[in-house]
């Protein structure tokens, strides 16, 4: 079963309007209140749409849609749209990493400077698809499954490292002032990781942000100064 800790990234998406991530345990307070405000201006009612939690540890408030609230969302909403959309609440012990993931859509769209956001891919839809069709090797010679690993790798717009695919926290796909199709790998990175992680993600050319203070731990750890070069302020 997928690891469904970051799928609690809802979007509310009216036609004309941007994509805007709904309050989920990828959210700050502050964003909650917005989102709040967003889910009364689509019409729905309140009421049992969206619930919030506190986390003690972090002393913050999260919020997420709740079944009602996700169906309310979609009824508002093209019905050809692509992006998933999900509700409540999953593994409290990652909320802290969700909110980061949460901060990380909303500065990646940001600097998308005049483009517009169409979709947003979780890290456990892009691996629930690669496993389905990685399952269908499972009779294959070794060197066959090598090469089919980077196919299917290659179809999903991934890259394999040291024989694993590198999978990003989130994917944009997102459409230029000039209305061409593009999409970029963001990456949350913290003072947890170590060298041969970092590495991996920025050759699979990821974007990769991190906290002040998280940098300042990288700083550290790290022996190669370019990659920490490669990370932006989140």
């Amino acid at each position: 079963m997928p690891n469904p800790r970051l799928c609690r990234i809802e979007i509310l998406k009216r036609s004309g309007n941007s994509v805007n991530p709904a309050a989920t345990p990828s959210c700050h307070s502050t964003t909650g209140t917005k989102t709040w405000r967003e889910v009364n201006s689509i019409g729905l009612p309140v009421p049992g749409s969206s619930v919030a939690r506190s986390i003690s540890r972090t002393h913050s408030e999260q919020y997420t849609l709740t079944r009602l609230g996700r169906q309310a969302v979609e009824s508002h909403r093209d019905k050809e749209a692509a992006q998933t959309l999900y509700h409540g609440f999953v593994k409290w012990r990652e909320a802290d990493h969700d909110a980061a993931v949460y901060k990380l859509y909303q500065k990646a769209a940001d600097d998308r400077s005049g483009g517009r956001v169409t979709r947003v891919v979780l890290d456990f839809e892009l691996k629930r698809s690669l496993n389905r069709q990685f399952a269908r090797t499972a009779g294959m010679s070794p060197e066959e499954q090598a090469r089919r690993k980077q196919e299917i790798a290659e179809e999903h717009g991934l890259k394999v490292i040291d024989g694993r695919v590198v999978i990003p926290d989130l994917r944009l796909e997102y459409e230029t002032p000039d209305h061409e199709q593009s999409r970029v790998d963001l990456e949350v990175v913290t003072g947890n990781y170590r060298s041969g992680g970092l590495s991996a993600k920025t050759r699979a050319g990821f974007r990769m942000y991190a906290s002040a203070a998280d940098q300042v731990r990288l700083r550290a750890a790290m022996t190669d100064p370019e990659i920490m070069q490669e990370i932006l302020s989140l």
